[in-house]
């Protein structure tokens, strides 16, 4: 099951992500999961460079909340993530910036 923090919406994803929040859903019950908390979308204020902006304002990107206190469970969570959305994604979890959860966005390298 996928659950929205409040103030966050799927209005603006992009069918990439809306297919990836399926199959992040997936996994966790996989994992033993009840469900995914998305805490963000398209809004808020996200890092990126002039270079590279953030997907999230393109609908591209999503974050998933994890429990800071177990980073082992965490890290196979992003792993298993990672694995089941394949080459196309970018999963992110552990730096400084994504501790208290996990970021995909959807970047397929050509």
């Amino acid at each position: 099951m996928v659950v929205l923090k409040a103030g966050v919406s799927l209005a603006g994803l992009k069918p990439p992500m809306l297919e990836a929040l399926a199959k992040i859903a997936a996994v966790a019950r996989t994992q033993g999961r009840e469900s995914i908390v998305v805490t963000s979308t398209t809004e808020g204020v996200h890092k990126g460079s002039a270079e590279r902006p953030s997907l999230h304002y393109t609908g591209l990107a999503v974050d998933i909340r994890v429990d800071p206190a177990t980073p082992e469970k965490n890290a196979a969570f992003a792993a298993a993530i990672r694995a089941a959305l394949g080459s196309g994604y970018d999963v992110v979890y552990g730096n400084v910036d994504h501790l208290n959860h996990i970021h995909i966005e959807y970047d397929p390298k050509e």
